[in-house]
């Protein structure tokens, strides 16, 4: 993997949130007091159990969500002093169904750039860098597999050049060996790109194996941080071992 510039690229002060009941009422703390810095060029992966708020977190990184407490600084300047959608381009998120659109693999990579013409060989190149070199640029898109599509979405977020790629459980719809390949292909394009990474996801040995940093997440807050091995082999903290300790191999 390519190196960390050092620079911090996205900090996270005491940030709180809570989810809005039915009356509109926020009541429900989903997310309590977290501080956090990722570094430019990092893979920061946030894993823990269901519930435990990984994908609020990631709202909040690109602004689908506010904290209610807290500050969010990106590139040393609060969140919300950017306009939302110039910094929701910067801070791409790839849902966990990401959406791809009726027709060929080519209309769905230009929908990444609707007011320029992509060239074939620009969208030849990324296909490459997704490992679908062999797909016709004119095929039809719903014969993709499931996980072609999760690489196609890939292929037309790193089209858009973010600063920061944000996936949300991006193999939770794969079985085991196609959510390695979707694995390996955001590792690849990271080695290529050398663009900063977020993922949430409960299926911790996808983590492990993509590498980086990793952040346990457990009601609401972050209980350990450390490198991928480190925290995998020398858990720190009770809570940490336990859920380890709980997790299925093939998970």
């Amino acid at each position: 993997m390519h190196q960390m510039s050092g620079n911090i690229i996205i900090q996270l002060r005491g940030v709180a949130y809570s989810h809005p009941d039915s009356r509109g009422i926020k009541e429900t703390s989903t997310l309590k007091g977290i501080d956090l810095e990722i570094a430019e060029g990092e893979i920061l992966s946030v894993i823990g159990p269901s519930g435990a708020g990984k994908s609020t977190f990631l709202r909040l990184l690109n602004r689908m969500s506010d904290p209610d407490k807290g500050t969010i600084l990106y590139r040393g300047k609060p969140l919300n002093s950017y306009p939302v959608m110039d910094l929701r381009r910067e801070i791409l998120l790839v849902n966990q169904e990401p959406f791809i659109a009726g027709g060929t693999i080519a209309d769905n990579l230009r929908l990444a750039r609707p007011r320029e013409k992509l060239t074939s060989k620009e969208m030849t190149d990324v296909l490459e860098s997704v490992n679908l070199q062999d797909k016709e640029l004119g095929l039809d898109s719903s014969r993709l597999s499931v996980g072609e599509k999760h690489r196609l979405a890939l292929a037309r977020a790193f089209l858009l050049k973010p600063a920061v790629l944000l996936l949300d459980e991006p193999a939770a719809s794969l079985d085991l060996p196609r959510a390695r390949t979707v694995i390996e292909t955001v590792g690849a394009l990271h080695e290529k790109y050398n663009i900063t990474i977020v993922m949430v996801t409960h299926r911790f040995r996808l983590a492990r194996r993509l590498g980086g940093v990793v952040a346990l997440m457990v009601d609401g807050g972050i209980v350990e941080k450390a490198q991928g091995e480190e925290f995998f082999t020398h858990p720190q903290t009770d809570v940490a071992k336990l859920f380890l300790e709980g997790q299925e191999e093939d998970t």
